[in-house]
């Protein structure tokens, strides 16, 4: 013990080095890592205050406004409101992107804000004259059907009885007795992707031709039969992959 005296630094505390070594004490010992209260409380990884969600929310919103514009012919109006609205569906997903805000109630959010956009117009121009009837039934009966599935298929995950609003929207584990009754992630498809585009591309176009008289009636006729197209086929490939459980 006199020699640890003899060797021990300035600085370094005899009383440290003097007192017998035992496994709380050594500094050779590992270490208990503490626990970070902060990060062991229960928080909700999904937010509808998200820039992701919150655009897509107003893409939604959006729709019955452009929709009543049309209505009322105002179709410079009408036509800024759906290129903005459309340009938040890239917008959107460059921010999860970007910004690592994917989430459960985001993968819902999206694609419903497209269909209530897209449908709200395309009805909108079909109550107008300038969209055929059976393409809007096409976009429209497939977007109906879509949500309707959603809330067939969450209602058959609560056992057809849940138990408030805020079970059936339930987008994360965590809650008391929550089990796994969650909603699972959607999962995008490419086709449903190009499918938007084109819908996009059709409504802008009807909104141009009754504005400015372009562009020619055989562009739009080609993208009234890609639109329907593509709208049947990413139907039968959401039907395909939901009966395979490789949608949600």
């Amino acid at each position: 013990m006199h020699s640890l005296f003899a060797v021990a630094p300035p600085g370094v505390g005899l009383s440290f080095i003097s007192r017998p070594f035992s496994s709380d004490t050594s500094p050779l010992a590992p270490k208990t890592p503490e626990t970070n209260t902060d990060a062991t409380k229960s928080t909700e990884p999904d937010t509808i205050w998200s820039a992701p969600n919150l655009l897509s929310i107003g893409r939604g919103v959006s729709g019955p406004f452009i929709a009543y514009l049309i209505i009322q012919e105002s179709w410079p109006l009408a036509f800024g409101c759906l290129a903005v609205s459309g340009a938040t569906d890239w917008l959107d997903g460059y921010l999860a992107r970007r910004l690592n805000l994917h989430s459960v109630l985001g993968s819902y959010l999206d694609p419903i804000g497209d269909k209530v956009l897209i449908g709200s117009v395309v009805i909108a121009l079909a109550c107008k004259g300038i969209v055929p009837i059976w393409v809007a039934a096409v976009i429209a009966g497939r977007d109906i059907a879509f949500v309707l599935g959603l809330t067939i298929h969450r209602l058959h995950m609560l056992k057809w009885r849940p138990s408030s609003a805020a079970q059936f929207f339930q987008v994360s584990q965590g809650g008391a007795g929550a089990g796994d009754k969650h909603m699972p992630i959607m999962q995008p498809i490419m086709i449903s992707k190009v499918n938007t585009v084109l819908q996009l591309a059709l409504l802008s176009g009807c909104l141009s031709k009754a504005w400015l008289g372009w562009p020619d009636s055989d562009v739009l006729t080609v993208l009234e039969y890609s639109t329907a197209a593509t709208t049947v086929l990413s139907t039968v490939i959401y039907a395909k992959k939901y009966a395979s459980g490789k949608l949600v």
